[in-house]
């Protein structure tokens, strides 16, 4: 945990600084109200400690009072515990009523001063565990409920998130003229910001039911791109099943190759990139590629997060593993296939995987 410690005074921040480092927690300083909310703006704090009485005006706490909110409109939720020598109930509640949390008088008590730290920064984790919670749930509820069928296919996905939130994506998107498309998606970053730009990318796709391939990857790209910032994109493996000529069209956007595995196991081909992420430019176009889909087959699309599992340890997972565990779960239903994959990788990698691990398999019927 991370605590950023204001006071102008350098005895007061070593003591400070000494007392919190020895409890566990990792300590930044600053010197000065402008120091203060300089260091916010260098990174995330899971605390502020502060002094109330600056240069300005050493009695009142007035400086001090505007840090106060100052602070509160940079750093969030971030507890803030306020300290002064000259403390009083009005000074106390009128810094909560700012965005104080707790109140500490000088000269402290280590171990008040601690049970403080200590309870401001669970109360804050509790309270963030409870938001990402909802954020989860509201993710999972992005996911479709269940593979199922379409005219001469059967498919079905899984996410497994490394954290409460991540940035993966799956989605089964029927498209006119009887065809059915498969979307695999992986948005770079972690956390809240993935899963938003996750949220962003599925709504863009699903709005896209007309047209062939090129023409749907153009107009989500070209969204995309506007409504993200420049740092984002996302790798796609976008596939287009057509039962009328029983062939898949498919664009993979700098993605990890999909497997397709025949019905008798005897041949495996990767379905390689086509073109470049999106997202990092306006004006997209891709190859699209064909391939004959016959009965029997299956098609194997996943996240890096699969392939990489328990590259932390040394050794990845890797391609090879996937398509060993795919020909030996060949004649399974396709959601026990996708699940004994997951699970060969979780348990190759002793469940510490590092990203999130999404699959979505499609066999013809």
């Amino acid at each position: 945990m991370r605590v950023l410690v204001c006071d102008d005074q350098a005895d007061v921040v070593e003591a400070l600084r000494l007392l919190l480092k020895g409890a566990g927690y990792r300590i930044e300083t600053a010197d000065s109200p402008s120091s203060l909310v300089g260091k916010l703006g260098d990174g995330r704090y899971d605390m502020v400690l502060m002094d109330m009485n600056y240069t300005r005006d050493t009695t009142s706490g007035a400086e001090g009072l505007e840090l106060v909110s100052a602070v509160r409109a940079r750093a969030g939720k971030v507890p803030i515990v306020v300290m002064t020598a000259w403390s009083s109930v009005d000074l106390a509640v009128e810094a909560m009523q700012r965005g104080a949390s707790d109140f500490v008088q000088k000269p402290w008590d280590n171990h008040k001063l601690l049970a403080v730290v200590e309870r401001q920064i669970s109360k804050s984790a509790r309270d963030a565990y409870s938001e990402l919670e909802i954020a989860r749930t509201v993710q999972q509820g992005l996911f479709p409920t269940r593979g199922g069928r379409s005219e001469g296919i059967e498919f079905e996905g899984l996410c497994v998130p490394a954290r409460e939130i991540g940035g993966d994506y799956y989605d089964f998107l029927p498209l006119e003229g009887g065809r059915q498309g498969l979307i695999l998606a992986d948005v770079s970053g972690k956390g809240v910001p993935a899963a938003l730009l996750m949220a962003n990318l599925q709504a863009l796709f699903r709005t896209q039911t007309n047209g062939d391939l090129q023409h749907i990857l153009r107009n989500v790209n070209s969204h995309f791109y506007r409504s993200t910032p420049p740092a984002h994109f996302a790798t796609v493996f976008f596939a287009v099943y057509d039962p009328a000529s029983r062939q898949l069209e498919y664009a993979n956007c700098g993605h990890p190759s999909a497997l397709l595995l025949c019905a008798d196991g005897s041949e495996c081909r990767k379905l390689d990139t086509t073109a470049t992420v999106l997202g990092i430019m306006d004006g997209f176009e891709t190859d699209v590629a064909t391939v004959e889909i016959r009965p029997g087959d299956s098609l194997l699309m996943f996240s890096d997060g699969l392939t990489e599992a328990g590259i932390e340890a040394g050794e990845e997972f890797g391609e090879a593993r996937v398509e060993t565990v795919m020909r030996r779960n060949l004649r399974l239903p396709v959601p026990e296939m996708v699940s004994a994959v997951a699970r060969a990788a979780e348990e190759y990698a002793k469940g510490e995987h590092f990203d999130d691990m999404t699959l979505l398999a499609m066999r013809a019927v």
